[in-house]
């Protein structure tokens, strides 16, 4: 055999060893990024919850407590009902 054939297979083996390598890494990014962003959606929805109760509470308190157009919308779309007027 030649040595210059030899050389050429291990360096076309050592290219499919880095290119494989490189997929890897590329799919563990995107699938760690996909965990993040789906964790951030939980936890803004949570947040969401959590202001929409403090509301609620307040417009217990407060005689004069009113919400405002988009507060009511994001009430309602978490079906937490506040006794108060939109303004």
């Amino acid at each position: 055999m030649n040595i210059y054939h030899e050389d050429y297979k291990k360096q076309k083996r050592k290219t499919k060893i880095i290119g494989g390598v490189a997929m890897a890494l590329i799919g563990i990014i995107f699938l760690s990024l996909f965990a993040w962003l789906l964790s951030i959606g939980n936890g803004l929805e949570k947040y969401e919850i959590n202001e929409c109760n403090k509301w609620k509470e307040q417009a217990e308190v407060y005689p004069d407590y009113y919400l405002l157009e988009w507060q009511e919308q994001q009430c309602d779309r978490h079906e937490i009902e506040i006794n108060a007027p939109v303004k």
